[in-house]
């Protein structure tokens, strides 16, 4: 259309080639490591806990921008944490297209806040919508695998299992999930979805 437009420049075509080529990285890789994902002689790796989840919104930015939802990150600590960057990736990517679907459709300011913050020896990270929560009956059943009741507005059940054996088995984290009243940039919303995963500092393999 743009250049149907003449509106085509050399900058927006360099951007979307960009784009294309980061998202088609991304599958790759992502397709690399979850054909290993059950071996146990992968090596961690270091890596900034910020990176990866800016890394995982630039990859949904299409979707956010066409949906018209406002992300906001709040990074109060940034660690180095030994694991593997594209799985985590992958489980932020998961709640992010999870909270995209609760907010289809809403007719009030959409949001999506990212807080990180250091506690103790461990990062943790949550991840808060204000699409209207989960219902009560579905919340206590959506790590389970192959859970049937559609999780929002699709199924995600396996998404949400796999992202708890990420958190939990590969990372020696948590991860929770739960309703909450919740104020974003000063406003505040009653029914909002709060995802937390806490990873720890030192990796117990370490010395």
């Amino acid at each position: 259309t743009k250049m149907e437009l003449g509106k085509l420049t050399p900058e927006f075509l360099k951007q979307k080639v960009e784009d294309a080529t980061l998202l088609g990285e991304n599958m790759s890789k992502t397709l690399e490591d979850f054909q290993n994902f059950f071996k146990p002689t992968r090596d961690k790796e270091k890596f900034s806990l910020k990176k990866c989840i800016e890394h995982s919104f630039l990859l949904s930015k299409y979707l956010l921008e066409e949906e018209k939802i406002e992300f906001v990150l709040n990074i109060k600590a940034d660690e180095e944490i030994n694991g593997f960057y594209n799985e985590l990736s992958h489980v932020f990517l998961n709640i992010i297209s999870n909270a995209i679907d609760a907010l289809k459709d809403k007719e009030y300011r959409r949001l999506i806040e990212v807080v990180v913050k250091k506690s103790k020896n461990n990062i943790r990270v949550n991840i808060i919508d204000n699409g209207g929560g989960i219902d009560e009956e579905v919340l206590e059943h959506i790590f389970e695998p192959y859970y049937t009741t559609k999780y929002k507005s699709n199924g995600t059940g396996i998404g949400l299992y796999m992202s708890q054996q990420i958190v939990q088995k590969h990372m020696n984290g948590k991860i929770e999930c739960k309703n909450v009243y919740y104020k974003i940039q000063d406003e505040e919303f009653q029914k909002c979805t709060l995802f937390s995963i806490s990873i720890p500092l030192k990796d117990e393999n370490d010395n």
